[in-house]
């Protein structure tokens, strides 16, 4: 359907320019032709010396008005086809983009193929597949097994390391150097504390002095 629509607008584009001079010859030839009527009616007015009878009236102006009416088709047809031009070559650029469109849509389609026939062999061979599959399973059971046994020498040692920590816990609470340590870092804190404490008062004061 795009394709006949294309079609049509490329045929009148390429006829446009001559329909165009077409109409516009016959535009000229209608008004040269309302100028000799003209003439012709004024020779005879001058040639009877007053006005044409009422049949002669009733002929030329008959004459006129189809002349006229001729004359008004022809720029309706010349104004008909400019803006039907301009409508085609609208619609030709939606086309055009359309088509643009199209294309990428094609291309994204093909590559989908491309791979879904890729899928279809791989997974057409079934046997293969098995094989593949059984070779990762028995590597995973291989890696499952390595890793128990990493993890049971990680527990044990794990567990001997938290008893060896429990064990010095309880030498160093049972420690009366230890004890005396940690009573004089309690003590050193206070102190601390205390100290920071007067360096603040005495910097009040100071200031209030």
């Amino acid at each position: 359907e795009l394709r006949k629509r294309e079609e049509t607008m490329e045929q009148f584009m390429a006829s446009f320019g001559q329909i165009r001079l077409e109409e516009l010859q016959k535009l000229d030839y209608l008004e040269n032709a309302n100028v000799e009527l003209l003439e012709k009616l004024s020779r005879n007015m001058m040639h009877f010396g007053g006005l044409p009878n009422a049949q002669e009236y009733a002929v030329l102006r008959g004459d006129l008005a189809f002349k006229e009416g001729e004359l008004e088709k022809s720029r309706y047809t010349v104004q008909t086809l400019g803006q039907e031009r301009v409508n085609l070559q609208a619609n030709l650029q939606k086309i055009e983009a359309l088509e643009s469109k199209v294309q990428k849509e094609l291309v994204d389609i093909k590559e989908k193929l491309r791979r879904m026939e890729n899928e279809l062999v791989e997974f057409a061979d079934l046997d293969g597949l098995r094989t593949r599959a059984e070779a990762k399973r028995r590597d995973l059971a291989v890696e499952k097994e390595e890793l128990e046994a990493k993890k049971t020498t990680v527990s044990f040692s794990l567990q001997e390391v938290e008893t060896a920590v429990k064990i010095l816990k309880k030498q160093l609470a049972e420690n009366d150097t230890h004890t005396q340590l940690l009573n004089l870092e309690k003590k050193w804190s206070m102190l601390e504390q205390n100290n920071f404490g007067a360096k603040e008062f005495v910097a009040q004061k100071k200031a209030e002095s």
